[in-house]
């Protein structure tokens, strides 16, 4: 697991650099598959507007993805504000584990999620044919359980403070302190909706994190004793 999240970080370190690497004419790789596919579909409306129309959704497809590539490396005031002025991008931000951080996530699992969803429409209009994806609530608690499983494991892992593990632990345990709290409420009043099942789906992916945090100390300790 350590060497999968080293090198996600990695390749996405690469594509950043790749994509922000300007060419010769001066002209970021990123910006020219941005505009490329906008002069395409103006040259092809004057033949046919239908292709035309669906070149043009698919450079807005380019674009959702690379911003959303550079978004966490890029400056924004939201960030700004959250964080006092403390931080200016959202990697910066994540970094460091703090509630604030993580509360961010979760506002950027929101984003992915609206992405995705218009991602999945403008797909539909340029094949002409409906792509199946899961409802809404489904979708958020992959993109959150997933958000929450890599944040964890990043700081375990890669983070450049490298954080003990015990405090990594027991930011770990109180998140699953107060997701049981919630549940044993939505118990006693006999909530068995979205909410429970959502609740019951982030404390399983807790476990999961423990269970790695658990299998790092251990390493580390048979580590220290060769």
């Amino acid at each position: 697991m350590e060497k999968l999240i080293c090198q996600i970080v990695i390749n996405y370190r690469k594509m950043i650099d790749f994509w922000m690497t300007e060419t010769q004419l001066g002209i970021k790789r990123g910006g020219i598959a941005l505009v490329l596919p906008i002069i395409i579909g103006t040259i092809i409306m004057r033949f046919n507007k239908t292709i035309a129309v669906k070149v043009g959704l698919f450079s807005m497809v380019i674009f959702a993805l690379l911003w959303f590539l550079m978004y966490l490396d890029s400056s924004t005031k939201f960030v700004h504000f959250m964080s006092r002025g403390k931080y200016d991008n959202p990697r910066q931000l994540l970094q460091n584990m703090t509630h604030l951080s993580y509360i961010y996530g979760v506002i950027i699992s929101v984003n992915i999620e609206c992405i995705i969803i218009s991602l999945i429409y403008t797909i539909q209009i340029i094949l002409e044919q409906k792509v199946y994806f899961p409802n809404i609530e489904i979708l958020f608690c992959i993109i959150f359980f997933g958000f929450s499983f890599f944040y964890f494991t990043f700081h375990l892992y890669v983070n450049p403070e490298k954080l003990e593990i015990s405090y990594i632990k027991q930011r770990l345990q109180l998140y699953t302190v107060w997701g049981t709290t919630v549940s044993f409420i939505l118990l006693l009043i006999n909530e068995n909706g979205g909410i429970k099942i959502f609740i019951t789906g982030i404390l399983l992916d807790y476990l999961w994190i423990n269970y790695f945090i658990t299998d790092k100390e251990n390493k580390l300790k048979m580590k220290n004793v060769s």
